[in-house]
């Protein structure tokens, strides 16, 4: 168990303060914000809200919290926001089955230069848009590809 932090002392107006009784409440605080790379005991304490353990955090963010995860108890789910503009917008969220986007259409996945290397997806069908260019001229149709128990079946033109 990580490294707790309890009061060692209470005081009152008119009471005597001893340099032991302090000495006593910095060796809790020095425990509590201390860390170890390679024990878990000895490493400060955890915020899972169990007793002198701090109190959960459900918001880990940069300095003006503009680009954060949250924590969303009441859906069950992780929200992901980023800066835009002057602001911070939820982005993605995590929750039960899904990593799901936010707003319909605004989230890539990868980039043209930062690409994913494999994916597994197992039972789907997805509708794939590309742009043809022949000869100058641009032509957009639909493309469907559905996978069934990892068999790539014939790509069609959608019209």
């Amino acid at each position: 168990m990580a490294q707790s932090y309890t009061r060692q002392s209470t005081f009152a107006d008119g009471d005597t303060i001893t340099a032991s009784l302090f000495n006593n409440e910095y060796n809790q605080l020095i425990n509590t914000f201390a860390y170890s790379a390679v024990d878990v005991g000895a490493t400060g304490h955890r915020h899972d809200g169990s007793s002198a353990q701090g109190g959960n955090i459900h918001t880990i963010g940069d300095l003006d919290f503009f680009n954060k995860i949250v924590v969303d108890s009441t859906n069950n789910r992780w929200g992901v926001f980023v800066q835009v503009g002057a602001g911070a917008v939820e982005q993605i969220r995590i929750q039960d089955g899904g990593i799901v986007p936010v707003t319909t259409n605004d989230i890539d996945l990868g980039t043209a230069s930062l690409q994913f290397k494999d994916i597994f997806i197992f039972n789907f069908s997805v509708v794939l848009f590309y742009q043809i260019s022949w000869h100058q001229q641009y032509l957009s149709k639909p493309i469907r590809l559905r996978l069934f128990d990892r068999s790539l079946l014939t790509p069609t033109a959608h019209n």
